[in-house]
């Protein structure tokens, strides 16, 4: 079995999702509450409503069952539609099936063109106040979605209504009730003191049975129907007065307990069934082979909330240790584990000794195995130490490699398997899933792009949140290498997949600062899906400003703002920028030179100094507020020669570049020189400009036009400190009071962080 595609209905915040092209692994990729999870739980629950081969059954929900629907109405049913590939061989063993209960279809089943495709439609919804789940349709071939209904398209082997739904899970439900009645009368068969009930327990043979019953279930109405049968099979209680009679009686309720089966198992429907060969009114019995045939491996879903590795998992290996020929297939789990994890791994019987503390079953823990088998006492060692000791990252690796390894699932769901990994172990899982899905398929749901590798063979698949709480489903065309571009650039796709905005500034500090004025202004940056691209500088802004990237990003509808420091550029340089970005992204530049200018509040840094002297237990006698506004004031005014020559460098300075002019290579040099005689000539006339220009705005803007780095270097020297911008920068941005940050910082990050 091989599922191709997934269409969903109605389901949580997958109102309307259509999942294609799927392969042996399969990445779903987003933010937190983006549908990730939502799709793996689709899968799980189809698929095993299916393996349970009813048609009908009751709907068993994480939580109020409204909450399962899209918007919470209920007004239409879940759909939940897997598309199947079947080999020939399964297509005609279907065919066969169906022929065998379809008079009169044999010769249209045969002649039926060999199809690749098998459909089936689960639902679910609230039916007369019961949560229920149903198998909807069966058919070969592909689904019609069109719209936000399902449909099969050929002739279906099998359909039902709603209504129908209804009535089959009444008799499905009193089937399981009676089927449970002989299950709780044969451990009554079983019972090892049964004998004590009848002679000796207080009260009477019947408070003796009904306290055996009470022990055995807590199901009142079983426990009144029961008791009723033997009321109808001895009203004085006179005939059952020994454990052989009432052994016999457990017999004769037996009996009338299956032949009840039967006549529910018979009862036919007042609403229609859709079979191949019309409409009928019982469930043809080949709807739940094909469903068995259909499900034929076994599902493997490890949900967030995963229980840890334990006493299921060391039983497991030590049978296989204590087994004929299981030795071997341990022995190959070992060299699996310690070739992926490099430890070693093995399983002992619990001791009971002091020095090593035995596993016992908790609440949370199984005591039997999947066939209801009790298991053994027995606890792993990995690395000779008892697997709890071990880290959580080795722990959660473990959990997923066992459940691979010893059940061999066909398909496996995983939610979140970076939980716990460092990057270097992530890459380890994510190479080890996708060789396993070479014999089966994988659905991963993470937010990790460790496990997005395009050229892995997968596919991959982005869930987006929109503004009316559903979700979208997206397919990354691995053709169009759509995250090569980011990458070649140092642009990590996360910054693609799972933020709404971007903000490009030069470096981690003025990320730092920026998170940190942001906190202090009580404004929610990571709510608003804002992540902060390093661009390395102005030198950087061509690279990300590329018309490839900037498409990229605009494609996937992520807004942007690039960050540049004033430094000296003048309104021509940011025109040229403000050109190249067009209306894709928007430019910020800073009225002040740079970030570091937007940290010079005297009360911050004074504090800053202040902790990093108490550190290194130097005396801090003439460091005061009043201080340190002095040293910025003698400080400030020893840049302004330096102010003078930043601004001219940027303005003469500018590479000259001979190799791009036209012409030989004289040619070229001639050129250059003429433009450099140029840039000679004018040079008086600018600099006596510049001059004047800086003159003119020093006396109210000396602190802003002065490098704030070199104000901030200049301060912390004077008290034998070095002034450190990563640390240092997003320290002081943090102390400064909100009400104290610029107006202009404060307008930027609140008009980035606005609801659109």
């Amino acid at each position: 079995m091989f599922i191709k595609s997934l269409y969903l209905r109605r389901f949580r915040s997958l109102f309307d999702a259509n999942i294609d092209d799927i392969s042996n692994f399969n990445v779903f990729i987003g933010k937190n509450n983006a549908g990730k999870s939502t799709v793996l739980a689709a899968i799980d629950m189809a698929l095993n409503h299916l393996k349970s081969a009813r048609v009908a059954h009751n709907w068993r929900t994480r939580s109020q069952p409204e909450s399962e629907f899209s918007h919470k109405n209920l007004d239409n049913p879940i759909q939940i539609e897997m598309t199947f590939m079947v080999t020939p061989a399964q297509d005609e063993e279907i065919r066969s099936l169906v022929a065998k209960e379809s008079p009169g279809s044999d010769a249209i089943l045969r002649d039926l063109r060999p199809c690749a495709t098998f459909s089936a439609i689960v639902s679910a919804g609230i039916l007369n106040s019961q949560p229920t789940i149903y198998i909807e349709s069966l058919a070969r071939g592909d689904i019609d979605r069109s719209d936000n209904v399902l449909r099969v398209k050929e002739r279906p082997f099998f359909g039902l209504s709603a209504t129908t739904a209804e009535e089959l899970l009444k008799i499905s439900n009193e089937i399981t009730g009676l089927r449970g009645d002989i299950t709780a009368l044969e451990n009554l068969r079983e019972h090892p003191n049964l004998e004590y009930y009848f002679r000796d327990y207080p009260g009477g043979p019947r408070a003796g049975i009904s306290s055996v019953l009470r022990n055995y279930s807590n199901n009142t109405q079983r426990i009144t129907r029961i008791e009723s049968s033997i009321i109808e099979y001895d009203t004085s209680f006179t005939k059952i007065s020994s454990r052989d009679i009432f052994m016999q009686f457990v017999d004769w309720l037996t009996r009338e307990t299956e032949n009840k089966i039967e006549g529910y198992t018979a009862t036919q429907t007042t609403n229609p069934i859709q079979a191949f060969s019309g409409v009928v009114y019982i469930v043809p019995q080949y709807v739940s082979e094909i469903c068995r045939n259909i499900m034929n491996c076994e599902l493997l879903h490890l949900t967030e909330d995963r229980s840890a590795v334990g006493i299921e998992e060391a039983s497991q290996l030590l049978s296989m240790k204590n087994q004929r020929g299981g030795m071997p297939r341990l022995t190959k789990l070992q060299q699996t584990i310690q070739g992926l994890l490099g430890v070693r791994l093995d399983a002992f019987e619990a001791a009971q000794q002091d020095d090593r503390r035995v596993v016992r079953p908790t609440r949370r823990t199984n005591t039997r195995n999947s066939r209801g088998e009790p298991l053994r006492a027995a606890e792993i060692d990995v690395d000779d130490f008892l697997v709890e000791i071990n880290g959580a990252g080795i722990r959660e690796a473990l959990r997923i490699v066992l459940d691979v390894e010893l059940g061999d699932p066909g398909i496996v769901l995983i939610e979140e398997p970076e939980v716990h990994l460092h990057p270097g172990l992530e890459k380890i899982m994510h190479n080890y899933l996708v060789d396993k899905s070479k014999e089966r398929q994988i659905f991963i749901a993470t937010h990790s792009t460790s496990f997005v590798d395009i050229s892995s063979n997968q596919t991959i698949y982005l869930l987006d949140r929109k503004s009316d709480k559903t979700s979208i489903v997206n397919q990354i065309e691995s053709e169009e290498n759509m995250l090569q571009i980011p990458e070649n650039i140092g642009l990590r796709p996360s910054s693609v997949l799972m933020f709404d905005r971007l903000i490009f500034v030069e470096g981690p500090t003025d990320e730092g600062v920026f998170r940190a004025f942001a906190n202090n202004l009580q404004i929610d940056v990571a709510s608003a899906g804002i992540n902060f691209i390093h661009t390395g500088g102005s030198a950087g802004f061509s690279s990300f400003s590329a018309e490839a990237t900037i498409n990229l990003l605009s494609r996937r509808q992520i807004k942007m703002w690039f960050i540049i420091d004033r430094d000296e550029k003048n309104d021509r340089d940011v025109e040229k920028m403000l050109a190249r970005l067009g209306a894709r992204a928007q430019l910020k530049v800073f009225q002040k030179r740079e970030i570091e200018n937007y940290l010079i509040n005297t009360g911050a840094i004074f504090q800053v100094i202040s902790d990093r002297l108490e550190k290194l237990k130097k005396p801090k006698s003439d460091l005061s507020v009043e201080i340190i506004s002095g040293h910025i004031e003698k400080i400030v005014a020893g840049l302004k020669s330096r102010v003078q020559d930043l601004h001219l460098g940027n303005l003469l300075l500018k590479p000259l570049y001979p190799q791009r002019l036209d012409g030989s290579v004289l040619d070229k040099l001639e050129k250059a020189k003429q433009n450099l005689d140029s840039l000679i000539e004018t040079a008086a006339t600018e600099i006596q400009r510049i001059t004047d220009q800086i003159e003119t705005q020093w006396e109210t803007h000396q602190t802003d036009l002065s490098p704030g780095s070199l104000i901030l270097e200049g301060i912390f020297s004077v008290y034998n400190l070095r002034y450190d911008k990563v640390v240092d920068g997003p320290r002081i941005a943090s102390i400064i009071p909100s009400d104290e940050i610029d107006e202009e910082v404060t307008a930027f990050l609140t008009h980035i962080t606005q609801k659109t």
